[in-house]
């Protein structure tokens, strides 16, 4: 059974849909969509996740040949993306020119890939950080030495511990050097050999002479959309804007059968059928209805279902995310009895949550139940 969007907490709000159609749309179809957005926003009082889609609509509106007194505002953003993000491609060039010397391989991963293949302009596509893929034998190798050369690690833990509980960690360079490495495509595949057949269709991208990889179009897509649908306290509408940007540039080169594949292969399969389902739905995407029809008829699990319901929705009131990290850390591979796996998940949640001391963590549970249940409903009524 297809699932009701405009339900479920992932998915873009109504004037986020407006504005990604003023992005991303030609001729009438943006226009109206641009006046209907500006009836229905203050752009003093914008979320993250539609000031993020800003520099997309400004150079499309452009396009367009929209004269308005907002398009100076918008000109503004995407200058300021501009420069930042030349800053932050500039800052890992030696990083990536260093692992290569050491014998590891790298792969740019979402906006950073996306920026050079698809976006092919470097105010378009906002970026918190440049993501970088290694694999995962070289993960320990590449995270000690990000460290000796003063990058400071989001997480303080043993790098073992640290590797064995996250697939991804964000470091800070300071001044605008930001880089999230990851040695894992997908939080929810952290088998060794998993990510085997992604590095094999990679593809080689440049970055001002330093080679590096990325995903090919088919895997692009695909982690674009598995990564997206997802809630987040800042709604990542921008997926909407990558799909689509990997449709419009790339979308010959996307195989759905092997995609399909891949997803089955994970249990990934409903965040690829929702998705896709959405993208034709409300932005019309030109995926062809063979392959809406096959992943359709593919059986996913009870298990699958629950875990999908979950990832979507926002915290519970009572128990927060405390069920989607249980997902999370039951897709940890582990090669141990039940007992141990029950054993380590405060562990993982202490990693999670960057908690020092693993005895604070009831007291920090209460806190945190305290402020989602009072103080937290405020601020959610304050923000509308």
């Amino acid at each position: 059974m297809k699932m009701n969007h405009s339900s479920v907490d992932c998915w873009p709000t109504k004037e986020q849909e407006l504005l990604l159609k003023a992005a991303l749309f030609s001729g009438s179809p943006c226009l109206s969509a641009w006046e209907a957005w500006k009836n229905h926003v203050d752009i003093e009082e914008l979320d993250d996740g539609s000031h993020r889609l800003l520099p997309l609509a400004y150079r499309n509106l452009f396009r367009q040949g929209v004269k308005d007194p907002l398009m100076t505002r918008l000109k503004s953003v995407y200058r300021y993306m501009l420069a930042k993000n030349h800053l932050m491609f500039h800052s890992i060039i030696p990083i990536l020119q260093s692992f290569e010397n050491m014998g590891i391989p790298t792969m740019l991963l979402k906006g950073s890939a996306l920026t050079i293949l698809n976006y092919k302009n470097f105010g378009l596509r906002p970026q918190l950080d440049i993501d970088v893929l290694v694999p995962p034998n070289k993960a320990k190798e590449a995270v000690l030495y990000l460290l000796k050369i003063g990058w400071k690690s989001e997480y303080n833990f043993p790098v073992d511990k640290l590797l064995h509980f996250r697939h991804s960690c964000g470091f800070d360079g300071g001044a605008h050097k930001r880089l999230d490495l990851h040695w894992n495509i997908f939080l929810e595949c952290r088998e060794i050999d998993d990510d085997t057949d992604f590095w094999k269709r990679s593809v080689p991208v440049q970055l001002d002479g330093c080679k590096t990889r990325s995903l090919n179009a088919s895997d692009q897509f695909l982690h674009t959309c598995i990564h997206g649908v997802k809630w987040n306290t800042v709604m990542p509408c921008r997926w909407v804007a990558d799909a689509m940007t990997i449709l419009d540039t790339a979308g010959t080169q996307i195989d759905w059968n092997e995609m399909m594949i891949q997803a089955r292969k994970r249990k990934l399969t409903l965040p690829l059928r929702e998705s896709l389902h959405y993208l034709r739905d409300i932005f019309d995407a030109s995926i062809p209805d063979e392959y809406i029809q096959k992943i359709d008829n593919i059986n996913v699990s009870l298990y699958e279902r629950l875990e999908f319901r979950t990832m979507v929705k926002k915290k519970n009131k009572i128990f927060g995310n405390l069920f989607k990290f249980t997902f999370m850390y039951l897709r940890i591979p582990y090669h141990t009895n039940i007992f141990r796996r029950i054993i380590e998940f405060p562990k993982f949640l202490q990693v999670l949550w960057k908690i020092e001391n693993l005895w604070l963590m009831p007291f920090i549970l209460i806190v945190d139940t305290i402020q989602r249940n009072f103080v937290g409903e405020k601020t959610n009524n304050s923000e509308g």
